[in-house]
């Protein structure tokens, strides 16, 4: 069900056709060998592991308690980017995040 209802909001801005490819495109972006433009860190509270994209602005999370499992998949908006500084601040940002 939670598949469900991040493609229905999410899966639109990336693309994807179905709540299934949704699923296959995150955890290949998320599993996958990280691609030139891809970033990844720990966040420091619950430790989520974070890739971002840069280049085409994809951002996945991940879990990292078991059983772990995808909290996350979309495409950020630019204009959030920008408010924060550009790619490197946003990411910096989502990275030291403790208030979720």
């Amino acid at each position: 069900m939670t598949r469900d209802i991040h493609f229905h909001k999410h899966g639109r801005t990336l693309g994807i056709a179905d709540a299934e490819e949704y699923e296959r495109t995150a955890d290949g972006f998320m599993s996958g060998v990280i691609e030139r433009h891809t970033q990844q860190c720990q966040r420091p509270n619950r430790g989520d592991r974070l890739r971002f994209n840069t280049f085409d602005r994809r951002f996945g999370a991940e879990a990292s308690q078991e059983p772990r499992f995808l909290r996350t998949f979309y495409k950020v908006e630019q204009g959030h980017i920008n408010y924060h500084g550009g790619e490197q601040a946003y990411f910096g940002w989502e990275c030291g995040r403790i208030d979720l």
